[in-house]
């Protein structure tokens, strides 16, 4: 995955954890909900501006856009081990 796609796959997931659709999100800092869709495929890249309002909004650091943690890691390894058998 691109760099953009992990930081998009960061932002839904932080979003879906605060229980925000994405035309919820837009709302709150101001973009279109269309802008929230390319920004969690990894289509568009955000500004730092974005990223900032996106932490905001979602009560996250922007470095949590850029950082699995270790769990979520290891649940991505043990899926990747499930799919590739």
């Amino acid at each position: 995955a691109t760099m953009r796609e992990q930081v998009g796959a960061l932002i839904r997931h932080h979003r879906d954890r605060a229980g925000l659709t994405q035309t919820d999100l837009a709302e709150k800092i101001g973009i279109a909900p269309e802008t929230v869709s390319r920004l969690e495929r990894g289509t568009f890249a955000p500004s730092f501006d974005t990223l900032v309002d996106l932490a905001t909004a979602l009560g996250v650091s922007v470095r949590d856009f850029f950082e699995l943690a270790t769990d979520q890691s290891e649940m991505i390894e043990k899926i990747r081990s499930l799919i590739s058998w």
